[in-house]
């Protein structure tokens, strides 16, 4: 019985190794997405990996090892918000003697830094819109527009009917588009990047 198990556990390595090489890029602009940059998103991303190739049990599709991967990542991230927030509450605050910025002379700041400036405000508004979401909202849109995956894949892996999933898409990005709206964002402009 246990040699009948172990060709499935090898399997699911593999398709397991084979969703992570494909997909780690999608993973760690999640990451990046719900942190705002305010933690390295790359270094989660291999926490990420390291949880999931430490599982002991790994969901059997491609589309369940997206869903998996990406609550992961929510999750990995709530613990260090928390962890983060400890560490705050620790810290105590050293007032500075000399508060002036007399004599700093702006920098010059070059075209691409600028670039980054606006995709970094783009995100920190796409992330804003994301959480404005009820979570299971939020973990649908996820799927869809950062895992790749297709609705029907989505309604798979959450035993949903197909046009629920696609209704509960529809309204949540009309939620967040009248969101982004109300910030002066048109909807378009808001392209996930690398």
């Amino acid at each position: 019985m246990a040699s009948s198990q172990e060709p499935k556990k090898s399997d699911s390595q593999d398709l397991l190794k084979s969703v992570l090489q494909e997909n780690h890029a999608a993973v760690r602009r999640f990451l990046r997405y719900l942190t705002r940059g305010s933690l390295p998103a790359e270094d989660l991303a291999q926490e990420v990996v390291l949880r999931a190739m430490n599982a002991k049990k790994i969901p059997d599709t491609e589309s369940e090892i997206m869903t998996w991967l990406f609550r992961i990542a929510r999750n990995l991230v709530i613990d260090e918000v928390r962890k983060a927030k400890r560490w705050r509450e620790k810290e105590i605050p050293i007032a500075s003697h000399d508060d002036s910025s007399e004599g700093v002379l702006p920098l010059p700041v070059p075209s691409v830094a600028r670039q980054r400036v606006g995709i970094r405000e783009m995100e920190n508004i796409l992330a804003e819109a994301l959480e404005d979401l009820d979570e299971h909202s939020m973990e649908l849109v996820t799927l869809r527009f950062f895992g790749g995956l297709s609705t029907s894949e989505i309604a798979k892996t959450q035993s949903l009917p197909v046009g629920t999933v696609c209704a509960k898409i529809f309204r949540a990005t009309k939620k967040m588009k009248i969101f982004l709206e109300e910030k002066g964002y048109a909807f378009s402009e808001l392209e996930p990047g690398e």
